[in-house]
């Protein structure tokens, strides 16, 4: 069927005839788009856009992952522009929802206002849509695109997308999980130029039974206070992060042979800047039995997929469980990076 009727409000359910329907019209409009492949842990996406153009921005910043497929992907994430009310009746006027979901066995249909787009999943094959009237960025930044769809896939296949740093030496390191302006992307990034292996300052793929960290993005996100800490990444920056003043994206892919693709995690660390009047010429790493770095990993993944997420029980009790065993630190940080690094260094000797 051409539209997918339904009724105004909050949540509702299709039958799975018509919704099976609604993802074949989908589907068939949008085979054809150009995309390429990228290695997502153990298994293979297709990602797909609504031009050539298009496609080439967003496979440069996951450039690093990208792969050609050995058969069918595992998964399929597609994006395109087009209007909402041409697949669905969703009403207009004041009175029409601002968002509102349809669910069933064959799969999931959200629709959200502001921006105006339609996220739709089709269970049984694994593949996403995401219709948007509007600026593609304003949904999907091609800096780090793709968070929900991640963290679907994610979920439904064993992994945790995660909001974390992680840095190691020999193929094992430790998470570095903070909420934002503690020094986490400074403190990774400055163990990337001190020669650690490195996986990601902001976000990654967690596979808790096997304990291992994966790459997504071959960008680091700094501001300007860090930048001037780390002089050598400057030349690296590509732009600024649209909607975050004072925020620059640095292209990382001069440093891919650090790229690690599976490093074995061993602990999770919490870094935290001292508060002024209290100076530290060197760093140091204590235990921290208040759990503080699990907890912030928690809280900022589940911002950071967005808050649904944070009144999803099932994925929060997953994230948990993803990094529940792990020995938990804290890294006071030092004003030099140097000492940083080494404490760092001196911790993985020890695990």
């Amino acid at each position: 069927m051409n539209r997918l009727k339904t009724l105004e409000r909050v949540r509702i359910r299709a039958s799975e005839e018509e919704t099976e329907g609604f993802f074949a019209r989908l589907e068939q409009e949008t085979e054809s788009l150009p995309g390429f492949h990228i290695l997502f842990g153990h298994h293979v996406l297709l990602l797909r856009f609504p031009d050539e153009e298009t496609m080439l921005k967003y496979r440069e910043i996951l450039d690093l992952i990208r792969t050609e497929p050995a058969g069918e992907p595992d998964g399929t994430i597609t994006v395109w522009s087009g209007r909402p009310e041409d697949y669905l009746n969703i009403g207009s006027g004041p009175e029409s929802a601002a968002c509102w979901e349809c669910s069933g066995k064959a799969g999931q249909i959200r629709f959200v206002k502001w921006p105006d787009r339609i996220l739709a999943c089709h269970f049984p094959d694994n593949r996403q849509y995401i219709i948007m009237n509007g600026p593609l960025e304003d949904y999907v930044p091609y800096w780090a695109p793709f968070h929900w769809e991640f963290h679907q896939f994610a979920m439904s296949h064993g992994y945790a997308f995660v909001h974390s740093g992680a840095v190691g030496l020999n193929g094992e390191g430790v998470l570095l999980s903070s909420m934002g302006g503690c020094g986490k992307s400074t403190t990774v990034l400055s163990c990337l130029l001190d020669g650690f292996d490195y996986v990601s300052d902001d976000y990654l793929l967690l596979e808790p039974k096997a304990a291992a960290a994966y790459p997504l993005y071959n960008c680091g996100i700094l501001n300007q206070d860090s930048l001037d800490r780390l002089p050598e990444l400057k030349p690296r920056v590509s732009g600024p992060v649209l909607n975050r003043p004072g925020r620059y994206i640095v292209d990382l892919s001069g440093y891919r042979n650090q790229f690690c693709r599976g490093m074995k995690i061993k602990a999770i660390v919490h870094p935290r800047v001292l508060p002024a009047g209290e100076p530290r010429e060197a760093a140091r790493i204590r235990k921290d039995p208040l759990q503080t770095a699990k907890r912030e990993l928690l809280i900022s993944s589940a911002r950071q997929n967005g808050f649904l997420m944070m009144r999803d029980q099932d994925s929060l009790h997953a994230l948990f469980g993803s990094v529940s065993s792990l020995p938990s630190y804290e890294l006071l940080l030092s004003p030099d990076r140097q000492s940083n690094c080494l404490a760092l260094r001196e911790l993985l000797g020890t695990l």
